[in-house]
């Protein structure tokens, strides 16, 4: 269910059956500030909870949600004093609740001679607090939690004991065994007998085959109105009532005010309602039955309730609740109400209109729009006066600096003012903005600026061409490079040496660089001697390495956006051949588009080569050394890479089909959009691997090790993976249909919305595995798998076989095991929380404790299956057969 709600109203909502009915219950919480009339708009609900959590009594919710009988006025909070005092008179009013109580200050009785009792002076105080604790009470009494009742032995036996703080006027109270009642505002605890004794139901056997696991029948919720019996009254308040609150906060002895003048309304939205928006919502009737004093965090609080009933009994079938509120005289139509919660739900504008307070809270008057305009443009004139003036000051200091006098004509520039406003500092301190208007406007700057871009770069690229055309008007255009020299160009780049990688120690300067240092030296001594020449040679080897790594970075080879011409390529694989024969090091060389195919590259040494498209099909790089390497775009067809080193290289978009990568290793290397179809990845290292959309389709990746590599989108169906070990290995998406991961282990992995159908993990470990969404298992063999701590939400187990397997703790909600196979499957404390497992064959199936609510087992075959602790309240076992089953017995795990 989607909450829609403005950031001023707070919302809680509670399912619960009653009557045969499934109902949900909907309580709106709304804060005000105390000591005020009516409101426009009520406090941001979600900075008052951690006011109002340790001002509640320890132990108590704010709200149980569900239906009261009565309404209630509550409050807690202390007696407070402007200097000490031995006793004071506190008073609560609120609408028809008036009551007063009596506090005094701390006090002791002693029993001095039988039967004499004396009870000392009360100390004087300045605070105390209002609890049941300190109320008249104790164990036998209504009120447990107090002081000074003793039951008849306790009372022969006592010798001394506290006294209550709070009474009631005119009923004293001295210790003992008296009926006198507990005095207090605060809510009462279920123990207290005043709400003990309010008829909780009758939970018999009618209940039992009627009603469970809802309410019974006769079920009095006045058990729910947990105020004292002298704070509730009948029907609800209008919300506008005045009050009174006399010696309960801690700075005014008297505060009067009014409640806000507000009232909260609701809305829903069913399944299946509102396609096109939600022109189906309902309104669900609220009213304030509920009113919360906290004087010491100067807060209260209105509580609106309702109710509305729904078809199932979490209200699953509810899409959305809305709440919103308004001003009493000032009544919305339904329809306003249905476009905005249509505007919160749409994903294309919900995030437009989530700080659009005034859609769901009353409207800003006329005088206040207009004083928020005033106020916004007096800000906004300050603002553009302050940039004049320092534009004012910078003119200024470039005449004074440049010794210039501006011409008799000089206009001063003026500053422009800002084209986007943005949000204004008011609007974002209030939490209350449209964005949708923002982009609006962010849209048709947006579109001007673009068109006069546009024009002026027409108008500058018509004014080139006619400038082109009056200096050459018969050029012709330029050549395409002969293959001369584009093999010239090649080996040109492949002569640079990496210096910096392969021979550090001997970096050197260029000729004209050394050359004009030798002239700076010889005009002036010592200006660039040996150790400034080092650092500038260390740093031009540093400019060397973060060029490779720049195009090392690259998804794409940027560097050689097209193949080389068949003779460049030839020749520049030929000089590299050469250069190897000859001992001259290949690291760090420009080989981009080589033809290197068939090449024999055992142990070659080729750290941060740039290889981009080169062609190595069939090449043998066995045991050769391609850290950090550049291969995008490479054609490794059939090549040999076993034992070799790929750590982060990049062989992004290659083409590796039936190459043999055996035993490397690939650590921190990217293979994005790579097409490795058959490839051998046997016993491979691919932590860290980042292979987006790669293509595995009929590889082989036995006993391979992944951690942390990313293989979203992966397509690898027929693919195998036997002994493979995963550690948090992202795979969202990924297409493994008929892959086979038998005695794999995987933890802490993704396979999201994966397809896995067909899929083979017999003896496979799975911990804590995400496998659910839309992910596809639908006849995947997990025979004598482990699976412990997995998350298959949602997915597709239909006909999957899961027999003799461990499948423990795992989330198979709303997942669809039909016609699977559970035989001798151990299932304990799972959750299959309205999961379909309609014909799964489940003898001597174990489902301890499982969750199984709502679960449909319709003719399933569940012959001997270990049923007992298990949830299945709502479940549908019609047509199955539980016969020999486990049910009610004890059982324990292993």
């Amino acid at each position: 269910m989607k909450i829609v709600k403005p950031l001023t109203l707070g919302v809680l909502d509670r399912p619960y059956r009653y009557r045969g009915a499934h109902r949900l219950a909907v309580a709106a919480l709304g804060f005000f500030p105390l000591g005020q009339g009516a409101l426009d708009r009520l406090l941001a609900d979600n900075l008052q909870w951690a006011k109002l959590v340790p001002a509640l009594p320890a132990g108590l919710p704010l709200d149980h949600i569900l239906p009261k009988a009565r309404g209630e006025v509550l409050l807690s909070g202390s007696a407070h004093a402007a200097a000490p005092v031995p006793c004071l008179c506190v008073r609560l009013h609120c609408g028809p609740v008036d009551k007063c109580l009596h506090v005094l200050g701390e006090r002791a009785w002693t029993r001095r001679a039988w039967p004499a009792v004396c009870v000392d002076e009360p100390v004087p105080f300045k605070d105390m607090p209002l609890t049941w604790e300190r109320a008249y009470g104790g164990a036998g009494h209504d009120n447990p939690q107090g002081r000074a009742f003793l039951p008849r032995f306790a009372w022969l036996r006592a010798r001394a004991g506290a006294m209550p703080n709070v009474e009631y006027p005119g009923l004293p109270v001295m210790p003992g065994r008296q009926r006198l009642p507990a005095a207090g505002f605060a809510p009462q605890p279920l123990l207290h007998a005043e709400r003990a004794r309010r008829a909780s139901g009758s939970y018999d056997k009618r209940w039992l085959a009627e009603d469970f696991p809802g309410l019974p029948r006769d079920f009095d919720f006045g058990l729910f109105n947990r105020a004292p019996a002298d704070q509730q009254f009948a029907g609800a308040l209008r919300g506008d009532e005045p009050y009174t609150l006399e010696g309960l906060h801690p700075q005014h002895a008297l505060l009067r005010g009014r409640l806000p003048g507000l009232r909260a309304r609701a809305f829903l939205l069913r399944e299946g309602q509102g396609a096109e928006g939600a022109e189906g919502a309902e309104e669900i009737a609220l009213a304030c039955d509920t009113v919360w004093f906290f004087p010491d965090q100067d807060l209260g609080l209105l509580v609106f309730r309702g109710e509305a009933p729904v078809a199932d009994s979490d209200a699953l079938d509810v899409r959305a609740l809305m709440v919103a509120y308004e001003k009493l005289d000032e009544t919305r139509p339904l329809a306003h109400y249905r476009e905005v919660f249509g505007l919160r739900l749409d994903p294309a504008t919900a995030a437009l209109h989530a700080f659009d307070e005034a859609q769901l809270a009353p409207p800003r008057s006329a005088e206040q729009i207009a004083a928020r305009a005033a106020r916004r443009e007096a800000e906004a004139a300050a603002q553009q006066a302050e940039r004049q003036q320092l534009l004012d000051e910078q003119m200024a200091d470039f005449w004074a600096q440049s010794g210039l006098t501006p011409p008799a004509d000089y206009v001063p520039p003026r500053v422009e003012p800002p084209a986007f406003a943005g949000i204004p500092a008011d609007a974002l301190a209030e939490g209350e903005f449209d964005l949708a208007e923002l982009q609006a406007q962010a849209t048709a700057l947006a579109a001007k600026v673009r068109a006069e871009g546009e024009a002026r770069l027409a108008a500058e690229q018509e004014r080139l061409r006619q400038t082109l055309r009056a200096q050459f008007p018969d050029a012709p255009p330029p050549a395409a490079p002969t293959a001369e020299e584009a093999t010239a160009k090649a080996l040109a780049r492949a002569q640079e040496e990496a210096t910096d990688l392969v021979a550090p120690q001997n970096l050197a300067l260029p000729a004209g660089l050394a050359e004009a240092l030798d002239r700076a030296e010889a005009a002036q001594a010592g200006s660039v001697g040996a150790e400034q020449r080092a650092q500038i040679a260390q740093a031009l080897g540093a400019a060397q390495s973060m060029k490779r790594a720049a195009r090392a970075a690259a998804p794409t080879p940027g560097a050689l956006p097209e193949a080389l011409p068949a003779a460049a390529a030839s020749a520049l694989g030929q000089q590299a051949m050469q250069w190897l024969r000859e001992g001259v090091a290949l690291a760090g060389r420009d080989l981009a588009g080589a033809d290197l195919a068939g090449a024999d590259l055992r142990g070659a040494d080729l750290r941060e080569t740039q290889l981009e498209r080169a062609d190595l099909r069939g090449a043998d790089l066995r045991g050769a050394n391609l850290a950090r390497a550049v291969l995008t775009a490479a054609r490794l067809d059939g090549a040999q890479l076993a034992d070799a080193c790929l750590d982060g290289a990049n062989l992004s978009g290659s083409s590796a089909a039936g190459a043999d990568f055996g035993a490397a290793s690939l650590r921190g290397a990217q293979a994005m959009d790579a097409l490795w179809r058959e490839a051998n990845l046997a016993g491979a290292l691919l932590d860290d691997l980042l292979a987006l959309r790669i293509d595995l389709t009929g590889a082989v990746l036995d006993d391979s090790r992944a951690a942390r590599a990313v293989f979203v989108g992966m397509q690898a169906a027929a693919s195998r993976w036997r002994q493979a070990q995963w550690q948090q290995v992202v795979a969202q998406g990924a297409q493994l249909a008929g892959a086979d991961f038998g005695a794999a282990r995987l933890t802490r992995s993704v396979l999201l919305d994966a397809t896995l159908a067909a899929s083979q993990w017999p003896a496979a470990e799975l911990l804590s595995v995400h496998g659910g969404g839309k992910a596809d298992w639908q006849g995947a063999n997990l025979r004598g798998a482990l699976m412990r701590r997995c998350g298959l939400r949602g997915a597709n187990l239909r006909g999957a076989d899961l027999g003799a397997g461990t499948f423990a703790q795992s989330d198979f909600g709303e997942a669809d095991l039909s016609d699977a196979n559970l035989e001798g499957a151990r299932l304990y404390r799972s959750l299959f929380f309205r999961s379909r497992l309609r014909r799964v064959r489940g003898a001597r199936a174990d489902f301890f404790q499982a969750m199984c609510r709502k679960a449909d087992f319709a003719q399933a075959t569940l012959t001997q299956a270990v049923l007992a602790q298990m949830d299945a309240s709502e479940a549908d076992f019609s047509g199955a057969n539980r016969s020999r089953a486990l049910i009610d017995e004890k059982a324990s795990l292993p």
